[in-house]
């Protein structure tokens, strides 16, 4: 099974993000797997491009894209993502659209066609803190989720895809109470993807 995983450059005031941290340790010991990873910019109008790259090339199997919501206490398993960029803050070129359509005249939102309660499962037996989140938010986590999706359908491909948000760091953020150590989210990431094996 190949499986196509990325994880976002460090963005706003954050000088680390653990979706990057964490991608060599998956490439390293998801040995059960074909595994690509990609670090993607926080930047708006250039997140899909190396994405839709590697769909092209490597025709992955499923994509795990993977992004820091520091406010978050857990893995939180995406369901949902909407047509809209209304950015709080700026991307990482200055960009800060507000009320925009992602892809004009496309769908209002796609779905992620990831096992979410099956990945759920396999964290709670764990004891790992998880949820199935319904907002993938508006900035460019949201934005690169929906560009998957839609390409995907728009090629007709039989790709699982979705999106996971992480909490911060231990090794960042060590006085944040909801922070997890990057060991923690290897071995969160390590058993969604075991999931994704098991289901295909």
């Amino acid at each position: 099974m190949k499986v196509l995983i990325t994880g976002f450059e460090p963005f706003m005031n954050l000088k680390r993000n653990p979706s990057l941290e964490v991608l060599p340790l998956l490439q390293e010991e998801a040995k059960f797997l074909q595994v690509k990873t990609l670090v993607l910019p926080v930047v708006f109008d250039q997140v899909f491009e190396s994405v839709k790259e590697a769909i092209d090339l490597f025709q992955p199997d499923a994509i795990l894209h993977l992004g820091l919501a520091e406010n978050r206490s857990k893995i939180s398993l995406e369901r949902v993502a909407i047509n809209l960029k209304d950015a709080r803050a700026k991307d990482n070129q200055g960009n800060q659209p507000i009320d925009e359509p992602i892809l004009k005249g496309k769908k209002n939102a796609y779905f992620s066609s990831l096992p979410l309660r099956a990945m759920e499962a396999a964290l709670k037996a764990e004891g790992i803190p998880v949820e199935i989140s319904n907002s993938a938010g508006t900035y460019v986590c949201n934005n690169i989720m929906y560009h998957t999706l839609a390409y995907l359908e728009d090629m007709r491909l039989d790709v699982q895809a979705g999106f996971v948000h992480l909490p911060l760091m231990k090794e960042q953020a060590e006085d944040h109470p909801s922070a997890m150590e990057l060991d923690k989210i290897k071995e969160a990431i390590l058993r969604l993807l075991l999931v994704l094996e098991q289901k295909s």
